[in-house]
C-alpha cells in the first residue's frame, strides 16, 4: 500500500491506480503463478477477447461482458474464483448496457 499511496496526496488519485501490478513486483514467481491461478484478475472468453473479474456491490465475483461473446462460453458459470467459483455474469447488450445478471449461465440460455 506503501507503494500505491508514494507521493500521492488525495483520494482521488489513489482510487484509480491499479493494486495488482504493484502487488504482483512484490511476490516471488511461484506466488504470482499461484495467485494467478486461484484469483484471476481476467477471464479469456473463448473468442479470444479478456474481460475483468471484478467484485460487485454485493461482494461476489462476477464479469461483465457483451451476449455475443458468450455464446460459446464452456460450463457454468465460467472461470475459477478463489473457492472454485464465479459468482455472476453481468449480460450486456450489444451497446453494452446492462440486460441480465444471472450466475447460472447454461440455465439462463
Amino acid at each position: 500500500m506503501e507503494k500505491i499511496c508514494q507521493g500521492v496526496s488525495g483520494f482521488r488519485i489513489i482510487k484509480d491506480r491499479e493494486v495488482m501490478p504493484v502487488l504482483r513486483k512484490w511476490l516471488r514467481d511461484e506466488q504470482a503463478a499461484a495467485m494467478e491461478e486461484l484469483a484471476p484478475d481476467r477471464y479469456l472468453l473463448p473468442s479470444g477477447k479478456r474481460v475483468k473479474i471484478g467484485c460487485r456491490e454485493d461482494g461476489r465475483a462476477g464479469l461483465s461482458a457483451a451476449i455475443q461473446r458468450l455464446y460459446d462460453v464452456p460450463g457454468n458459470p465460467p472461470p475459477l474464483v478463489v473457492d472454485g467459483s464465479l459468482r455472476t455474469v453481468e449480460i450486456l447488450a450489444p451497446n453494452r448496457c446492462p440486460v441480465q445478471i444471472t450466475s447460472d449461465l447454461v440455465c439462463f440460455w
